[in-house]
């Protein structure tokens, strides 16, 4: 039982991990849109 209860609070701990880097992967990616559409537009006008 208390190897079990260890195992699932990795577990935890590793979704939170995961969690994390997803918002900055998603951030990372918001700002790299946002950035190459301004450029698109820069390069239209």
């Amino acid at each position: 039982i208390v190897v079990r209860q260890e195992a699932m609070s990795i577990v935890a701990h590793n979704d939170g991990i995961h969690e994390v880097c997803l918002g900055f992967l998603i951030t990372f990616i918001n700002t790299l849109y946002k950035y190459n559409t301004s450029i698109q537009k820069h390069l239209l006008d």
